[in-house]
């Protein structure tokens, strides 16, 4: 994957969850497009002590939303809660996408539209920082 494709492909997550920026002021704290198989990026809120991690892992097809309680700035595994996870936990038949075989730009783009929408629909309670991540 060329430069150029690695740049859009952080900016259709950046362009997908701004609304974590708008709606729930999260900032982008860190973000990683250097790989030809890894991206992501990692939103936090500070007030609400809780850090958003959405990633894609290109080579296995995967696509991930992590959210970690961050305790005096720092994250464990412990404190860590998997958006996947957390939708058949819950009931919900509706999950994250992962990639297709294909890791095409219009593939990429629409998981990253598609899965937005159900953090948007499903995940409120963590964004919101209303659902604890050890309980849930």
């Amino acid at each position: 994957m060329n430069k150029r494709m690695r740049l859009k492909v952080i900016k259709s997550i950046k362009d997908c969850y701004k609304f974590l920026e708008n709606e729930f002021e999260y900032k982008i704290i860190d973000e990683e497009s250097s790989s030809d198989m890894f991206f992501y990026v990692r939103y936090e809120n500070n007030i609400l002590q809780r850090i958003i991690s959405v990633a894609i892992d290109v080579r296995d097809r995967k696509f991930n939303i992590t959210f970690w309680k961050s305790v005096d700035g720092s994250t464990s595994d412990e404190n860590m809660l998997d958006f996947k996870e957390y939708l058949v936990r819950e009931g919900i038949s509706e999950s994250v996408q992962g990639l297709t075989d294909s890791a095409e730009w219009d593939v990429i783009n629409g998981v990253n539209k598609y899965n937005s929408k159900i953090l948007k629909k499903y995940g409120l309670g963590l964004i919101r920082g209303e659902v604890d991540i050890k309980l849930a």
